[in-house]
């Protein structure tokens, strides 16, 4: 519980921090942004796009995207950069992503955030929708921290499913 109220505190004081994320424009135009604020937005959408997970089964693509000294904390779940590259094997295992569709998406310096809609089927072929709130720190051009909290819980997903990873 303490770990989703950090988490959920963290999100809340970045926007509180940098207003202008607030302000941004509606459309996703990113004629305001940097240079670096537009490729981090880039790699962000690349992230979500329709083949999400399959860098997770590919050392080199997953290197791509994602810093060897990654963190990611998801709904009180923290991995590495090994057992994050595990996770998102295992998502195109189980998974079916029928549709990721960005509701907002700002960026702010070496920061992200997005705020998403997922509709996903799994292989038993129970249809899930959740709304997430996406934190991305870039360095480099790669994720060295993601925050995210979804609702419903995608832990609580997975274990519904019967899907085990």
């Amino acid at each position: 519980m303490l770990k989703k109220l950090i988490t959920v505190s963290m999100l809340s004081v970045t926007l509180m921090i940098t207003p202008t994320l607030l302000f941004a424009d509606s459309k996703l135009d990113c004629r305001s942004y940097s240079n670096t604020e537009k490729n981090n937005i880039e790699l962000v959408k690349k992230i979500f796009n329709t083949n999400v997970w399959k860098p997770g089964k590919s050392e080199a693509e997953f290197a791509k995207i994602y810093s060897k000294d990654l963190v990611f904390y998801g709904n009180g779940s923290t991995e590495n950069y090994e057992k994050f590259k595990n996770h998102m094997s295992k998502n195109v295992d189980f998974w079916e992503w029928n549709q990721i569709r960005f509701e907002d998406i700002f960026a702010k310096g070496d920061k992200v955030i997005a705020r998403i809609h997922v509709k996903a089927k799994s292989k038993k072929g129970k249809i899930y929708e959740l709304d997430s709130m996406e934190l991305f720190e870039i360095k480099n051009n790669h994720v060295v921290r993601w925050w995210e909290t979804s609702y419903p819980d995608w832990r609580q997903m997975v274990k519904e499913s019967g899907e085990a990873y």
